[in-house]
């Protein structure tokens, strides 16, 4: 459990940093805004879902990694609703 729990960390650390600058790439007439709410979003996020992860004290990881499992799972169904294929297949290029 600990060797997915440092991989997840050490992805954070590669993710947030480049969703912001893609974030501020798309509103470049408000970069300012573009950079603020990921990083509100995160804090918010961050905010609400502290308290879940101490429900069951301090001698046990599971509300941890019930925590990690589940916002996982909404970054990847927000994915795929965001981001479907059939959306981007109309800006591939021609083979």
């Amino acid at each position: 459990m600990l060797v997915l729990l440092r991989v997840e960390v050490a992805t954070c650390g590669l993710v947030f940093g480049n969703a912001t600058a893609l974030a501020a790439e798309h509103v470049r007439f408000a970069a300012g805004t573009g950079s603020a709410l990921p990083g509100a979003a995160q804090f918010a996020l961050g905010a609400l879902v502290s308290p879940l992860v101490g429900l069951a004290g301090e001698r046990s990881a599971v509300p941890m990694a019930v925590v990690l499992l589940a916002g996982t799972s909404l970054a990847a169904v927000t994915l795929l609703a965001v981001a479907r294929p059939s959306r981007r297949a109309d800006h591939a290029l021609p083979a």
